[in-house]
């Protein structure tokens, strides 16, 4: 499954900050910012981008998540997305 994000692997704090979208995409979709940092996934705090990148994988495609952010402006907010499909490699 995915979100539809592309992590920036140079952040250094707490958190998985997205560097960018794919079109299309559950984040998206969900109008998700880009340079927003992801805080947690259904309430499990994410500590850095693999973190994030394991937890959505635990899921199904199709599965709806609830993503806490620190949006660019440093609120937070809670997004609801819903997981596409991984392309085939």
């Amino acid at each position: 499954p995915v979100l539809g994000v592309f992590f920036d692997t140079a952040y250094t704090g707490i958190g998985a900050r997205i560097l960018r979208l794919s079109a299309g995409e559950g984040a998206e979709r969900a109008g998700i910012p880009a340079g927003s940092v992801i805080r947690s996934i259904d309430g499990l705090k994410i500590s850095d981008e693999v973190a994030a990148i394991v937890k959505i994988r635990s899921y199904a495609p199709g599965t709806e998540i609830t993503v806490v952010l620190t949006l660019p402006d440093g609120s937070s907010k809670s997004y609801k997305v819903t997981l596409g499909t991984a392309p085939a490699v």
